[in-house]
């Protein structure tokens, strides 16, 4: 048994109607997918603009936490030499605060030995006077 041109072409027919059937719920399958990823890739694309505004918004930050940042440094640098100037002011007062005690000390020496030899000279004058006394120089 051999088969004629014109069976093969009705087995071909009847193989092209079953695939078609078949391939129809696939094609639909595939459409509706088709369907499911661009609604997908759209979501995407929302959200990829929602970053992007994100994106701007965190750079913009970027920037005005840098300009802070100069400014922290730049106080930075300030405070620095205040705290030098004071380093200065307290090692002046100090040197200051250290006159200050030794001229206190050498007022209080000044002042014993002043108190002593004012002491002395009373003394002699008391003498002077009592001799001048005795010969009676001075009115009693």
């Amino acid at each position: 048994m051999t088969l004629t041109n014109d069976d093969v072409m009705i087995l071909s027919d009847m193989f092209s109607n079953i695939l078609d059937r078949k391939l129809v719920p696939i094609n639909q399958r595939l459409d509706a997918m088709d369907r499911r990823f661009d609604a997908i890739d759209q979501r995407l694309d929302a959200m990829d603009r929602r970053f992007e505004a994100i994106d701007q918004r965190l750079d913009a930050m970027d920037r005005r936490f840098d300009a802070m940042d100069q400014r922290l440094d730049s106080m930075d640098k300030r405070f620095d030499r205040i705290e030098n100037r004071l380093d200065v002011i307290e090692f002046k007062q100090n040197k200051m605060s250290e006159q200050l005690k030794e001229i206190d000390a050498r007022q209080k020496l000044f002042e014993v030995h002043t108190n002593k030899k004012i002491a002395k000279l009373q003394d002699g004058i008391d003498t002077v006077v009592e001799i001048l006394r005795l010969h009676n120089m001075v009115p009693v």
